[in-house]
Order: structure tokens, then C-alpha cells, then sequence
């Protein structure tokens, strides 16, 4: 019996460990976080997430169907948008329609499970898509290092149309999205409603918490 028992308990834990790291995506309102843990491409081997050149190397994003952004219909598009950045900027057509990207800030900060001796690194962006309907998407991605390979982790993105913000609380491991929303009467400049959401980080999972949407 013992001998029937064991090896079944192994492939159990090894099917649920895998799925645990599946890639997933749950929506709030006009926010999204996708857990990824997706290897990146890295042109130079870094010492540590704080040697990675962020502003002066592809961007990879992965849109879904709630940013508006590419062709995917399933719950997430594998195939990321390629945006090789300079100086923190991408600013050319892309299939005949303008993006501009821009990443504003990258800040390394202590997870208590991060590969890499604890430490992550957040970037934090903006995306501008479209001509005539221009789409703004506030983009936040986790980072990590492992064994060399550059790891994108969780992806948080938002509606940033007239506004929104995001915050990183470090002595909570909490990142705070407000994702703006028109009502009616509403001018283009000013939202009144906002969806929100906190999303306590330890380094292997985003725990979703503080949800208040509009209804």
C-alpha cells in the first residue's frame, strides 16, 4: 500500500505546484493583474535586479482584453507587445497606430520570498495606444532575478483615461491602483468615479485586498 501511496502523493504535489505557477489573470472593474513568471530576454548577463538596464531595453507587455491593447480574446495574451525603450521612452507606429510608452519610475524594493537575496524591482509605466481613440494604460510590473534570468512576475495594468495613479507602500509590501471612471455629466479632464485595489506583494504571489469598484 505504502509503495502505491507515495508516488501518488509525489505526482499530486508536483501537478498542484505546477499549477500554482500557471499563468493567470483576474479583472477588478478597470484593473487587471496577471500572475506571469514569464523568463525574459536579457542582452547582458546583470549581477542582480538592480543591474538591469529597465530604460534601455525592451519592454515586454502583456495586453488583455480589458486594456483594449492587441488582438487576444482568451484571458490574457501570451504574445507580449515588444517595445525596445531609450532613455525610458517608445514612441513609433506600431500596426499603423501610434504608441507611446514611457517608463516614469523603477524602484528596487525587499519581498521576503523574491529570488535573488529578497530584493524585486517595480516599474511603473504609462501607454499611450490609437489615434482617433487614444487608450491610456497605466502598466506596473514586479521583476526578479533568478540564477541569472531575468523574470517578469505579476503585471498589474489600469485604465489611466483622465487620470489614475498608483502607490507603493514599503512597509506594507502594498501597491495601491485607483482606475478612473466618467460619469455622466462628466468632462474629459475629470473623472468622478474611481475603481481601487491594494495588492499585498511578498515576492511569489499578489494577494488582492481593498477591492471598492464602481457600480
Amino acid at each position: 500500500m505504502k509503495k502505491r501511496f507515495w508516488p501518488g502523493c509525489v505526482l499530486l504535489l508536483a501537478l498542484l505546484a505546477w499549477g500554482i505557477r500557471r499563468p493567470y489573470a483576474r479583472h477588478w472593474g478597470g484593473i487587471t493583474h496577471e500572475g506571469l513568471e514569464y523568463v525574459l530576454p536579457l542582452a547582458h548577463p546583470a549581477a542582480g535586479i538592480a543591474q538591469v538596464p529597465f530604460a534601455n531595453m525592451p519592454v515586454y507587455i502583456y495586453p488583455t482584453p480589458r486594456t483594449r491593447i492587441g488582438e487576444g480574446r482568451g484571458a490574457w495574451v501570451h504574445k507580449a507587445l515588444t517595445l525596445p525603450l531609450e532613455d525610458g521612452s517608445y514612441s513609433h507606429d506600431l500596426n499603423g497606430k501610434p504608441v507611446d510608452f514611457r517608463l516614469y519610475r523603477s524602484q528596487i524594493i525587499n519581498l521576503p520570498y523574491a529570488y535573488g537575496n529578497g530584493q524585486a524591482a517595480l516599474n511603473f509605466g504609462t501607454l499611450f495606444y490609437g489615434r482617433h481613440t487614444q487608450v491610456c494604460v497605466g502598466v506596473v510590473q514586479l521583476l526578479e532575478m533568478r540564477r541569472g534570468k531575468l523574470l517578469l512576475m505579476d503585471q498589474f495594468t489600469y485604465n489611466c483615461m483622465g487620470g489614475g495613479r498608483v502607490t507603493y507602500h514599503s512597509h506594507q509590501r502594498s501597491l495601491h491602483i485607483h482606475s478612473p471612471h466618467y460619469a455622466a455629466g462628466d468632462r474629459l479632464c475629470c473623472p468622478s468615479l474611481e475603481d481601487r485595489a491594494h495588492f499585498s506583494l511578498d515576492g511569489r504571489r499578489a494577494h488582492s485586498g481593498g477591492i471598492k469598484l464602481v457600480q
